[in-house]
């Protein structure tokens, strides 16, 4: 039906989008460009553990976080609002 191909059109959107910035970030941090004070986490996957090992990082993963709860929260469709989208996956 409509409604089941909106919402799969809806979320195969999104995942793309994330996608897309996972391997923009991905490929600057292997050519060596990072944030000031994070010279020293590794690129890639081995950020994870890196992470993990320090408060900084531990708290880098709660502003991750809380930036893609706010970024949820922020682009979803609400009844509250007068903005009606053009398409599935319109996040204007």
């Amino acid at each position: 039906d409509q409604e089941r191909f909106d919402r799969l059109r809806e979320v195969e959107l999104k995942h793309g989008r994330i996608s897309m910035l996972a391997v923009t970030g991905y490929l600057v941090t292997y050519a060596g460009y990072r944030f000031p004070g994070a010279e020293d986490i590794p690129s890639g996957f081995a950020a994870w553990p890196a992470l993990y090992a320090s408060d900084d990082g531990k708290q880098v993963l709660a502003q991750m976080f809380l930036f893609l709860v706010t970024a949820e929260i922020a682009n979803r469709s609400a009844d509250w609002l007068d903005v009606e989208p053009e398409f599935v996956g319109d996040y204007r």
